[in-house]
């Protein structure tokens, strides 16, 4: 996922709102987890707070890669916004 953001919130805000929110799925070795960062300083933030958090005892958190940013390649449509699509399933599958 690209996520894009201007100069109201910091790589910082981003990261702690990512780690708060976000489980990789270890068992899925079809995704992966990662943080991707554009220059040192934000290396050197991931890298940091995922230890805070391997330390406090969330040790899942291990399991995201950090690595330097690349080429962005957008998924397949059918990968697009794949969480309402579930949830739209479940929904006619369950009626729920």
């Amino acid at each position: 996922m690209l996520v894009e953001y201007g100069p109201e919130l910091s790589f910082e805000d981003i990261l702690t709102r990512f780690w708060a929110e976000h489980t990789p799925g270890i068992a899925m070795r079809q995704y992966r987890s990662a943080v991707f960062y554009h220059d040192e300083d934000q290396r050197v933030a991931a890298e940091t707070m995922q230890q805070e958090l391997v330390d406090a005892g969330k040790k899942w958190c291990r399991h995201t890669a950090i690595e330097p940013a690349s080429d962005f390649w957008q998924a397949e449509e059918y990968h697009q916004k794949y969480l309402a699509k579930m949830l739209s399933m479940n929904s006619m599958l369950y009626g729920r």
